[in-house]
């Protein structure tokens, strides 16, 4: 039994995993996710960029990165031994190629370059590793981005140094890391965000369940997009009617015959499709993030304010101290002059001590009594005075939310609208061709009524102009049980 379970230890350990990756990317920097023929584009894409990230991982790197050692010294006796044995070096160097040139053929069509498929230096004679092959779920053209496209990868680990060793597999955190780092390394615009271990039978394309898309368009009579957003958004030099474009959107979900929206070049076997969902949202932009008005932020123009008053006050405190100081200083004075004026009336004074002390109590329940009358109408000043300084900030916020809404309002320049779609699936062309045709209905071109008939129509010559491919992006795809499937009918809703 040892030997058995040790057998099978080593198959398993010797066999290839695969994982599912999610990627996202920016578009404009890529010629579309499939690989292209060399020297047609001269953009890459998004497919040979993660190969060769990948590949540059497991050691299917060009012949030419592998011909010197750390250091940039050539290998030892890497020299005599192709002096000795030139002539067969350079037949084996030719076989070599050849057969992986073969080997790599019927991936889409292309060919790739013959050295770009030895991973030793050809004086070692080494086997080649095989480049790693990317199936992704969707393709998207130039242009298109994406948050979340997927795509399948085996790979089968073995040490760099001697590929006759198994090395144990990736795990999924350690793999995305070390493909980022090698796209990071090269300048790509793509990053691998997620990544898991799947059953070698599963595929990342023929086994998803759903695909959402997001649209975003820039619509403003008056301001182009930031430039932030170059390349990120359609600008469309009008205003949208929304409520149009719900009404139109809601014309077009369900299962229907999608002939009217299908761009020529569409390898799909049949028109037929359930759109999920087609929805309009309008969303704010980031801008909006930014103060009510041109002043500071609030918290350190309020602290700002803070500090001026608590500086007046402290102002007007060391005021008051000075000033009652020179009144206790003046009132000494006085005091000491009219010492003797006193002492020589003490006597009169003592006589009419009963008279005085009654009048002095009767002036002093006066006093008291104007005392309190004083002070009340001073409270009633200091609120009226606090209510009409209330009512003075308030008016100060409302001006200053009015100035601000205006600036953003002007900054922005118009609306921001985000057209999202779902399905399990599209045809070539289809979202942006359904976002030419909101956009017509929400500009006023097209009527919401007119858009059963142009789909009834199953002609494309009577949609509007299709979308640009820079709004566009995949944001996610689903995998998960599939539905019952739809009977097929040449009859549908």
């Amino acid at each position: 039994m040892e030997p058995a379970a040790s057998a099978a230890a080593s198959a398993a350990a010797s066999a290839p995993r695969r994982y599912l990756l999610t990627v996202e990317y920016i578009g404009s920097a890529f010629s579309g996710w499939q690989k292209q023929p060399l020297g047609n584009n001269p953009l890459p894409s998004v497919q040979g960029v993660l190969e060769d990230a990948i590949g540059k991982l497991v050691g299917s790197v060009p012949a030419s990165k592998q011909k010197r050692q750390r250091g940039g010294r050539p290998q030892p006796g890497a020299t005599q031994g192709a002096a000795a044995h030139g002539d067969d070096m350079d037949t084996n160097r030719k076989s070599q190629a050849s057969q992986a040139l073969k080997t790599s053929e019927g991936h889409q069509g292309e060919k790739l370059a013959p050295q770009a498929l030895t991973t030793e230096s050809a004086d070692t004679q080494q086997p080649a590793l095989p480049l790693p092959q990317i199936a992704g779920s969707s393709r998207t053209d130039a242009g298109v981005h994406a948050l979340g496209n997927t795509c399948h990868v085996d790979i089968h680990r073995v040490s760099r140094r001697n590929p006759e060793k198994q090395m144990p597999p990736f795990l999924p955190r350690e793999l995305s890391r070390a493909i980022n780092h090698f796209l990071q390394l090269s300048g790509a615009e793509a990053s691998v965000v997620a990544a898991r271990e799947v059953p070698l039978s599963f595929h990342a394309r023929f086994q998803a369940t759903e695909r959402t898309y997001l649209y975003r368009i820039h619509a403003s009579p008056s301001t182009s997009p930031s430039i932030f957003d170059r390349n990120r958004v359609w600008h469309v030099p009008t205003s949208l009617d929304i409520n149009a474009m719900r009404a139109a959107a809601a014309a077009l979900c369900g299962f229907h015959d999608f002939s009217s929206f299908r761009a020529s070049g569409c390898q799909a076997r049949s028109p037929l499709r359930t759109l999920s969902e087609l929805s309009i949202f309008e969303v704010p932009s980031w801008i909006s993030c930014l103060p009510p008005s041109s002043h500071p932020s609030s918290t350190t123009w309020q602290g700002h304010e803070e500090t001026v008053g608590g500086s007046e006050a402290r102002e007007g405190e060391e005021e008051e101290e000075n000033g009652s100081g020179e009144r206790k200083q003046r009132g000494g004075e006085a005091g000491s002059g009219v010492v003797g004026r006193e002492t020589e009336t003490a006597a009169a004074a003592s006589e009419g001590e009963a008279s005085e002390g009654k009048r002095g109590r009767e002036e002093e329940g006066m006093g008291a009594e104007g005392e309190d009358e004083g002070s009340s109408g001073k409270r009633r000043r200091e609120e009226e005075g606090g209510e009409e300084e209330e009512m003075a900030e308030t008016g100060e916020a409302r001006t200053e939310e009015r100035e601000g809404r205006e600036g953003r309002e002007g900054r922005e320049g118009g609306q921001m609208l985000v057209v999202r779609a779902r399905a399990p699936s599209f045809l070539y062309h289809q979202v942006r061709l359904l976002v030419g045709l909101l956009k017509a209905v929400g500009a006023g071109a097209l009527q919401p009524d007119k858009v059963k008939s142009i789909l009834e129509a199953r002609d494309i010559r009577g949609v509007p102009p299709m979308a640009p491919a820079c709004g566009l992006y995949l944001a996610r795809v689903a995998y998960g049980p599939r539905g019952p499937k739809r009977p097929r009918s040449d009859t549908v809703s």
